[in-house]
């Protein structure tokens, strides 16, 4: 009776390895979308065997554990992108707020528009007679607003410039702490 007794265990080790594979199997199907899982497999080994007579008998499979299935290598690759990606998204941000202050595209609104302004002030007063006529006088004028123009212009992206690099040596300091 013996013999029939281990051949119902070796059956039950093997509905019972089979169904822990059927949980873990499960168990990766519901977490399919989660970020960050890593899919799990049921590692079997075969049962120590009864030595009688000199004969031996198998008894059947031993669940030995649960393992994860992971890659380091891709996982450190994943982590690599994933941290050059965060850089380029950042300093997409930090350029996108950038433009604001150097917007060429605008009529009026960027600074090499107002250097241009500058210097055609300056190259219209050296196309005039060094004389003291209202049309001197007038081109003279023209230099002076142009040159405010562009030195306040100068001065407000620098001062937006100036809050930026606050406002990320802040965050910097927030993320640290």
């Amino acid at each position: 009776m013996s013999n029939l007794m281990h051949i119902f265990s070796s059956g039950v080790s093997g509905l019972f390895a089979s169904q822990a594979g059927i949980d873990v199997t499960g168990h990766n199907i519901s977490n399919v979308n989660t970020e960050g899982y890593s899919r799990q497999r049921v590692a079997q080994t075969t049962a120590t065997p009864d030595i009688n007579g000199g004969k031996i008998f198998g008894r059947g499979v031993d669940v030995e554990t649960v393992e994860r299935i992971y890659n380091d290598m891709l996982a450190g690759t994943i982590r690599g992108e994933k941290s050059d990606l965060s850089y380029y998204e950042t300093l997409q941000t930090a350029l996108s707020k950038v433009e604001i202050y150097f917007n060429e595209l605008e009529n009026g609104s960027g600074l090499g528009e107002s250097l241009q302004d500058y210097f055609d002030a300056w190259n219209d007063l050296a196309n005039t007679a060094p004389d003291q006529s209202d049309e001197s006088l007038i081109k003279k004028e023209t230099v002076v607003q142009t040159a405010a123009t562009l030195s306040s212009k100068i001065q407000s992206s620098y001062y937006s410039l100036d809050a930026m690099i606050e406002e990320g040596n802040y965050l910097i300091g927030e993320y640290v702490t």
